[in-house]
């Protein structure tokens, strides 16, 4: 992953303007309004509220907090609902960098982060109005490296950076998907390479974990193949995790952390004409967990596997016409789970989702970005409760926009238990 960003033009307030006055203090009540946290009636979440552990108390040692604005999204990739009226989203902006996001069911509002023009979150947890943590990588503080790891905590009233061990000797390492068991039990997963190479360096699988008050590696386990990289995690419990990602030289991975050591399994194979990709996981039981992906190959399939707690089986493929891929996954039991990802349509990619009962996944329509749009994508979802769900991701401008800082345009979708709708743009 490139980790270049190009850094936002910032000025100084300077002597002000008399006759811009007013202007200047409604504009500071809107964003004290926009900005202020969730009360307390929006708390809580899926896996119970309360505050996280205390971080570092130092600012950021590079760069501050943006201005309050709804910067031009360029696509919107990971997210996550403590309540029906509380999801945090992670964007990634025209201008390279990254911008968080609250829904109220309502409102966009952007929540100023500790954001170097280096930095890059790529995955979230909230567990209450009170308690989010993202995680991500930066180059801040990497010496010798390309990158290091990159956590964040939300407490209700900003973000602020937190100290993430790293592997030694690394030539670049990150995190890509968390979960918590509680807000002071929580597991991010990612790689690391050891070398720069003109081919593909040898990747290995990242674990860490946060108690509340600290990050600490967790050294995850590596195929002898050592090209592996995790994607996703889920957490049931403090001590019952599950990760999942891939071989890239062919297979499918997922580890298990049973609160002491990491331990590999064995997913089925994809059976597609590559080696296929597990996307997301979702785990409401120790023994109960699906994950999402796609078979790979040029017939690319959504797939889907489950863990009953002793072996992974395949539940079936979710594949509405030639070419599909799931990439997101939420689940509440062994019989109600929401999957989101894209599909060949038409005219190019069309949004994805089908809901899960226990015996088979049924589709259930989801609309697309108007024309000029060619190809539009879902790539992350969470849930409020079954009848709440925000799905998001992206869709391209057309024909001739189809540069990833110019021409993709943020997408977003709600569920109310019934149907899918899009909802305003950021």
């Amino acid at each position: 992953m490139s980790t270049d960003r190009w850094p936002a033009a910032r000025r100084p307030l300077t002597t002000a303007v008399p006759a811009l006055t007013l202007a200047t203090a409604l504009a500071t009540v809107l964003a004290t309004v926009l900005l202020a946290p969730a009360t307390a009636a929006n708390a809580g979440g899926e896996r119970g509220g309360g505050r996280g552990g205390a971080g570092t108390e130092e600012p950021a040692t590079a760069g501050a907090p943006v201005p309050a604005r709804l910067p031009r999204l360029a696509a919107l990739t990971a997210v996550s609902c403590a309540s029906p009226r509380l999801c945090m989203v992670i964007g990634n902006t025209s201008s390279k960098s990254t911008a968080v996001l609250r829904w109220n069911g309502r409102n966009w509002a952007e929540l100023p982060v500790p954001r170097p023009a280096t930095d890059r979150l790529a995955a979230i947890w909230c567990g209450s109005a009170t308690s989010c943590l993202a995680a991500g990588e930066t180059t801040r503080n990497a010496s010798g490296s390309r990158s290091v790891p990159l956590a964040e905590q939300w407490n209700g009233y900003g973000w602020t950076v937190l100290p993430v061990p790293n592997q030694a000797h690394t030539f670049w390492s990150g995190l890509a998907g968390i979960d918590c068991g509680s807000a002071t039990a929580c597991t991010a997963v990612g790689s690391y390479t050891t070398a720069k190479s003109d081919h593909v360096p040898p990747t290995y699988a990242l674990a860490e974990g946060w108690n509340g008050q600290a990050w600490r590696l967790e050294p995850a386990t590596n195929p002898e193949a050592q090209l592996t990289e995790l994607s996703s995690v889920s957490c049931s419990s403090a001590g019952a995790c599950t990760a999942v990602g891939t071989e890239l030289d062919g297979g499918l991975v997922a580890e298990r952390w049973n609160g002491t050591a990491w331990a590999t399994q064995q997913p089925e194979s994809s059976g597609g004409g590559g080696p296929g990709d597990l996307n997301a996981v979702s785990c409401p039981a120790a023994a109960d967990c699906t994950v999402v992906g796609d078979s790979g190959g040029d017939d690319n399939q959504g797939l889907t596997e489950t863990w009953n707690g002793r072996s992974w089986g395949s539940e079936s493929v979710v594949a509405p016409s030639d070419w599909s891929t799931l990439s997101g996954l939420k689940c509440w039991s062994a019989t109600a789970c929401m999957a989101v990802g894209s599909d060949d349509g038409y005219r190019g990619d069309v949004t994805l989702a089908a809901w899960w009962n226990g015996r088979s996944w049924l589709l259930r329509h989801t609309p697309s970005a108007p024309r000029p749009a060619l190809n539009s994508t879902l790539g992350a979802v969470s849930c409020g409760s079954p009848s709440a769900c925000l799905a998001v991701g992206d869709s391209d401008g057309g024909v001739g926009k189809t540069d990833y800082t110019t021409g993709r345009r943020a997408l977003a979708e709600w569920w109310n238990g019934r149907k899918w709708r899009m909802l305003p743009r950021p």
